[in-house]
């Protein structure tokens, strides 16, 4: 992992997480063990927040961090994946996958909501379903993008 300052005084990094508030934090964990085959590695409670979480990780490195507070509001559900950029903030959450189309099979299968279908997009073969709470994720098979059938 790259961490060092870079030239000018920028901080290297890299993404190895995301947090995610969840309206139910026992039906998030199941579905993102389900259908991403993470494994809880952490559980934890705040108290005096009414709030407690759980850290689930891939066995690749990255990790979702799931909250569940007492009053939290639930945001809009998005029809399409683009309309959640009519709000600021965190859009959705891409993961690079192998198999795109196989993976939307499975996800469809198991009663995934598939947003939009698998089309060219920057950097590969890109699709977006939604969890169990309406959060958009992006899935690519990274890659150079399919070539356009002829015309």
């Amino acid at each position: 992992m790259n961490t060092q300052t870079k030239p000018g005084g920028a901080v290297g990094a890299q993404l190895s997480g995301y947090t995610l508030a969840v309206e139910n934090l026992e039906s998030a964990v199941d579905w993102y063990t389900t259908h991403f085959g993470l494994q809880q590695v952490a559980e934890f409670a705040l108290p005096p927040y009414d709030l407690q979480g759980r850290v689930l990780a891939s066995e690749n490195g990255w990790s979702i961090e799931l909250l569940e507070r007492a009053g939290a509001t639930p945001r809009a559900r998005v029809e399409h994946p683009l309309d959640a950029a009519l709000l600021t903030g965190c859009t959705n959450v891409q993961l690079d996958v192998a198999d795109l189309e196989g993976a939307l099979e499975r996800f469809a299968t198991g009663g995934v909501e598939v947003l939009m279908p698998a089309h060219p997009g920057p950097g590969g073969l890109t699709a977006f379903i939604a969890d169990a709470d309406g959060n958009v994720i992006r899935l690519r098979t990274p890659g150079p993008p399919p070539s356009a059938p002829p015309a």
